[in-house]
């Protein structure tokens, strides 16, 4: 039986890539998302005031991006991929540009590209267990986001390698 068949959620990609579900699974996958994180966090701090509260809001619409770009990044139905990111994408673009008070739209447009694309990416280059890791990558950020500049980078990568050792323990042994 291949692996498919066992789990009907499995993206086409993920299927044809590989025999096993352990090949192709390595750490490199997770480069998207931590070249995300300090590019998150440098638009945070670059776009907004310089109040904390600010600055933590800027930080949870950058990882709202990411789910969105997630969203983009999955292969399933276009329709309710497209419902999803123009009905939360709006207001969350306008919100983005109201907050962002020192970027002017071309700025605010690249800045929200780059979020979708990067969490597009992200979503396609992890071939099993994509749920799981990027939430733990989100976890992590989210706990560091409270220790500013100084927590959010290492704890959303800690996240990430947490979430990728979480989902490789639970993947079967290759056989030789």
């Amino acid at each position: 039986m291949n692996s498919s068949s066992q789990n009907p959620f499995a993206s086409p990609a993920t299927a044809a890539e590989a025999s096993h579900p352990r090949d192709g699974m390595t750490i490199v996958c997770l480069v998207p998302l931590w070249v995300w994180s300090p590019l998150s966090n440098a638009a945070a701090y670059l776009g907004t005031p310089a109040d904390p509260l600010s600055t933590f809001m800027a930080m949870g619409i950058n990882l709202l991006w990411l789910w969105m770009g997630a969203v983009v990044g999955a292969r399933g139905n276009w329709l309710i991929r497209f419902l999803a990111v123009a009905g939360i994408g709006l207001p969350l673009g306008y919100l983005t540009y109201l907050l962002g008070v020192y970027y002017g739209p071309g700025l605010v447009a690249a800045y929200i590209l780059g979020n979708l694309a990067l969490g597009a990416i992200g979503w396609r280059m992890i071939p099993n267990g994509r749920l799981p890791i990027i939430g733990a990558f989100s976890v992590g950020y989210f706990l560091g986001s409270f220790l500013c500049l100084v927590g959010s980078v290492p704890l959303a990568v800690a996240g990430s390698i947490i979430g990728y050792l979480a989902v490789k323990k639970t993947l079967p042994n290759v056989e030789p």
